[in-house]
């Protein structure tokens, strides 16, 4: 698959000297598509695709666990993004100081052919996502 790239604010990358809009494909348009499904709230888009997205029961408020977490994250991926045929590890980072989270997914895709450095010695890709997201 193919898409526009999006830098890490979520505004279209553009190439520095054509000025075109720089395209995504292989691991890393599966990557981004990936982070995008995890910024999106379960019923954000109601109208559009009500089950799309990680829902956020488990993941805000007082009764949060990491495991609970790390299940849905787990499930939203392997529900919702028809390419990734297993998530393998998911961990998630907390910088209370700055009250943001980094997750850190371990997924498998066999229909990715163009693996670069982003895959491990078990065929998983490294997602990382959060930071400057909020998640």
């Amino acid at each position: 698959m193919r898409d526009l790239m999006i830098d890490s604010s979520g505004d279209l990358q553009q190439d520095e000297l054509t000025h075109d809009l720089v395209e995504v494909s292989g691991t890393d348009e599966l990557l981004q598509s990936c982070a995008e499904l995890l910024g999106i709230e379960q019923g954000e888009m109601d109208e559009l695709a009500p089950d799309c997205g990680l829902p956020l029961d488990n993941i805000l408020g007082k009764a949060y666990d990491d495991n609970y977490a790390a299940q849905d994250i787990s499930d939203t991926l392997t529900n919702e993004e028809s390419r990734i045929d297993a998530v393998d590890d998911v961990q998630i980072t907390h910088d209370l100081t700055k009250r943001t989270s980094a997750i850190s997914v371990d997924i498998h895709s066999s229909e990715i052919q163009d693996s670069g450095n982003q895959y491990d010695d078990q065929g998983n890709i490294k997602l990382t996502v959060g930071d400057s997201s909020g998640i």
